[in-house]
């Protein structure tokens, strides 16, 4: 155990530095934030020589390690850090994470305290998984505590360490763009490597609230079992049937998720009229497309003809929550966005989907945490698609299709050159307009009947062109 202590002991300092480093590489995929990290002092030392960098307000986050590393260790942040990632999680204001990384006091920390805490379950989560991956023998890292201080003697007392106790510690410095820069720290007192540290380590933490508190849906099922007996053989193959294959599903995943990707609102349309189209050749072959006129008279129509005209409006800085409520109440999937007076995006109910955070559907309410919620506060400009495609408005049909096939979108804005947006066209707005006709009969629609515009909102047509690439 003395020489794989002293090997682990070297590991450490590179391997919390990669694990740092995905904290800030999973930020930045949910936040669209570059964050960035450099180890800037590693090595054994008195726990006393960290006041220097943690004198003022400071975040404690102890964890608890199970497996090579048996026992507890703890994570710091600075008073800049509490402030500046607790404050782009909730999504406040630049100039607001500014003055408080400045001029924060500890109650204006213990307002955002839920935020701090999941800055822990972040980091924690970020370094357990590069952990798994890069030391054999780890089990896994449970956050067990989260306390705030505002002067270093108090971390010292509630932390148990004395000043004098040695502890290898490893320190970043991280930086956010247009922010200031901060500092974490990781603490792995001595007895972390000793063979003592299994025992007290973990008698010391209360975790066990903390596990069953996670896994506390569970007992559903095990209620359920008692009452027939004859039913209790079953139910326990069953969830063992179930997490054999989850381990397997990651693959299965990403392989199955390749076909998935292509949009099915609009494909099946295109396909569906092109049967149309074949079926009525097969049908009547010696009467030639213009004589039948179903392929001319559907197909070029322009695309004024198919556009529909009530169109949704959001800002770009709109949050998802409230493009949620505009779209439902709208009775819409699909939203023009606007960006510096033009159309700057297009934004879907599937786009806000993927935007939210699942553990804020009905199912899995039991694991709400504050960071589902914030995710609702999210500004559509950070996933909206972009750049718009666009057609003009005498257009054909058929080139419409073609467009949007090509660049697999679900809605095409119909602009004029003079950069006023007339309408929108969606795959099933085709579909339903085909329907339409066949219902009425209409087999022959006038090509050149224009319909009337209704007024719409216009986009200045600065720096703006119709694209129809």
């Amino acid at each position: 155990m003395a020489q794989n202590a002293a090997e682990i002991e070297t590991v450490l300092p590179s391997l919390s530095t990669e694990s740092t480093k995905a904290f800030c590489e999973d930020l930045d995929g949910m936040l669209g934030i570059a964050l960035s990290s450099s180890q800037s002092a590693a090595g054994l030392g008195a726990f006393k020589e960290l006041e220097s960098d943690f004198s003022a307000l400071t975040a404690v986050y102890s964890v608890q390690s199970k497996g090579v590393l048996q026992g507890s260790f703890y994570l710091l942040l600075d008073k800049p850090g509490i402030f500046i990632l607790s404050g782009l999680i909730v999504m406040l204001p630049e100039d607001k994470i500014k003055e408080q990384s400045r001029r924060g006091t500890l109650d204006e920390a213990q307002k955002l305290i839920d935020s701090i805490r999941e800055t822990g379950n972040l980091m924690i989560g970020s370094w357990d998984r590069v952990y798994r991956e890069r030391m054999t023998g780890h089990e896994h890292f449970l956050q067990i505590d989260t306390k705030l201080f505002s002067a270093w003697k108090q971390a010292e007392e509630s932390l148990g360490l004395a000043p004098e106790n040695t502890c290898l510690r490893v320190l970043w410095d991280i930086t956010v763009p247009d922010l200031p820069s901060f500092r974490c720290a990781a603490v792995f007192p001595d007895s972390l490597f000793g063979p003592q540290a299994a025992e007290p380590q973990t008698e010391e933490p209360a975790p066990p609230p903390a596990e069953t508190t996670e896994q506390s849906p569970p007992p559903p099922p095990a209620e359920t079992e008692p009452q027939p007996e004859p039913e209790q053989p079953p139910a326990g193959p069953a969830p063992q049937a179930k997490e054999e294959p989850e381990a397997k599903d990651p693959q299965v995943e990403k392989q199955d998720s390749v076909p998935e990707e292509p949009k099915p609102e609009d494909r099946p349309v295109t396909e569906a009229i092109r049967e149309l189209i074949d079926s009525e050749k097969e049908s009547s072959p010696a009467v030639s497309r213009a004589e039948e006129g179903l392929d001319c008279r559907i197909l070029d129509r322009p695309a004024r003809s198919v556009m529909t005209t009530d169109l949704l409006w959001l800002d770009s800085n709109t949050s998802v929550e409230t493009a949620l409520q505009q779209m439902q109440s709208h009775n819409t999937r699909c939203a023009l966005v606007e960006e510096e007076h033009r159309l700057g995006g297009i934004l879907t109910r599937s786009d806000l989907n993927e935007a939210v955070s699942p553990y804020l559907k009905p199912v899995f309410s039991l694991y709400r945490r504050p960071l589902d919620d914030a995710s609702l506060q999210i500004r559509i400009k950070w996933f909206m698609s972009r750049p718009v495609h666009t057609i003009s408005p005498d257009s054909p049909l058929w080139k419409a299709m073609e467009m949007m096939c090509r660049h697999d979108i679900r809605a095409l804005p119909v602009q004029d050159k003079e950069g006023q947006v007339l309408g929108l066209i969606t795959g099933s707005g085709i579909f339903q307009d085909l329907i339409k006709q066949a219902e009425t009969g209409r087999t022959q629609p006038d090509c050149n009947k224009s319909e009337s515009k209704p007024e719409q909102r216009t986009v200045p047509p600065e720096e703006h062109k119709d694209e129809t690439h």
